[in-house]
């Protein structure tokens, strides 16, 4: 099985240490992580110069986030990019 924390635009609310929290835990999760036992990180989060959020993808082994699309904050639209 997969483990997939998934998170939609809840980081700029988190303070510095909530957000060093955090990634330390995924961190340490995806140094656990095995091709029988993946983790994958799927995040939706504003981005100020585009207006709009990325929604990211990332898989460990390997930790490499993708940029996977745009999309509106409430959902009126998504951009999926090839």
């Amino acid at each position: 099985t997969c483990a997939l924390p998934i998170y939609t635009v809840v980081w700029q609310y988190l303070d510095a240490y909530e957000k060093a929290a955090a990634e330390a835990a995924i961190a340490q999760a995806g140094r656990r992580a095995t091709p029988e036992a993946p983790l994958a990180r799927l995040a939706v989060e504003w981005n100020p110069v585009i207006k709009a959020t990325d929604i990211r993808l990332t898989v460990w082994p390997g930790g490499e986030p993708q940029l996977l699309g745009h999309a509106h904050a409430h959902g009126a639209w998504v951009e999926w990019l090839g």
